[in-house]
């Protein structure tokens, strides 16, 4: 229950900061040339290595906020320091998330910063 509010406040938050990144599903992306997805991977793993730093320096937090803020950053960690020692490349996630998709199409409705962490699962298992 922790982690679904989490993810879904998570995803409110970068819906709000970065609307585009937020609003993309998997059939935009693949109509999207291979630069613009290299580029997109690239922000992608950018995004997941610092979102939880950044969200916990804040000002004063109420006690409820700071749990909710601290399952984010811990989820967000797991993927940051799983991506740093995977040394996943902004083309490898833009393979993986193409794979994903060819895999699950019923999926490419989804949010793509979703689909992007469910292909990162391949190499940060959850």
């Amino acid at each position: 229950m922790k982690q679904r509010l989490a993810v879904g406040l998570f995803l409110g938050i970068l819906m709000l900061v970065c609307p585009v990144l937020a609003e993309m599903d998997g059939n935009t992306w693949l109509k999207q040339s291979e630069e613009f997805k290299r580029g997109y991977a690239a922000g992608h793993l950018e995004a997941e290595t610092v979102w939880g730093t950044s969200l916990l320096a804040g000002g004063a937090l109420s006690e409820e906020r700071a749990r909710t803020l601290e399952v984010i950053s811990s989820v967000t960690r797991y993927i940051a320091v799983c991506v740093r020692k995977s040394n996943v490349t902004s083309d490898q996630l833009k393979a993986l998330t193409d794979d994903y998709l060819r895999q699950h199409p019923t999926k490419a409705k989804e949010l793509l910063f979703i689909t992007m962490g469910n292909a990162l699962g391949q190499v940060c298992p959850r």
